[in-house]
């Protein structure tokens, strides 16, 4: 079966493929592998060759396994540089899919000094100054839904849980004083 083939190497290709495809089971197969493998996915540039709606669905999910936003950031600008004269025009698009508020810190920090894509967009470029700046005086208009709500254990040291601009509601917590496992099932800030 089609199933048995789908791995870590083909599983961009095969969603790309069958998305239009009237069988829903694969396509919730390979789209649950592609949540699954998502840091490693964009790791290993698999996600390169995927078309614009395909990595938009992905990066808009909230069921992805990732341990930061910022992993987002860095998908759609890798994304992007990959063939920048085509999809230069999807920048602001992409960006969007970035969920400010779930940035620390250091990753508003790395944002602000890294060299993207995303900033040879005005449109873009307005968007995320906005966007940081809104973040840092907690006024922004709409909520965002937490990425972590679908990890059933998210690890996190002690730092990064200080280094976090928002509350949370914890149901469980494991570990020693450096690293606790945390499943976050709601969050608010």
């Amino acid at each position: 079966a089609l199933v048995n083939k789908i791995d870590f190497d083909n599983v961009c290709f095969f969603y790309d493929v069958l998305k239009h495809c009237v069988n829903n089971k694969v396509n919730e197969f390979v789209f649950k592998n592609i949540k699954k493998w998502f840091n490693l996915l964009i790791e290993n540039k698999k996600h390169l060759d995927l078309s614009f709606d395909s990595i938009v669905k992905i990066l808009a999910d909230s069921g992805l396994n990732l341990s930061s936003e910022m992993e987002i950031f860095n998908a759609g600008n890798i994304w992007m540089k990959h063939n920048l004269k085509c999809r230069s025009k999807f920048a602001f698009e992409l960006i969007k899919l970035v969920r400010f508020p779930l940035l620390s810190k250091s990753d508003i920090d790395s944002v602000s000094k890294t060299e993207s894509c995303f900033y040879d967009c005005s449109k873009s470029t307005e968007y995320i100054n906005s966007a940081l700046s809104d973040r840092d005086t907690n006024c922004f208009s709409k909520p965002h839904k937490n990425r972590f709500h679908a990890q059933d254990n998210f690890f996190m040291t002690t730092d990064q849980q200080k280094d976090l601009n928002y509350s949370y509601k914890v149901f469980q917590l494991k570990g020693d004083a450096t690293t606790k496992v945390v499943d976050f099932t709601e969050c608010s800030y």
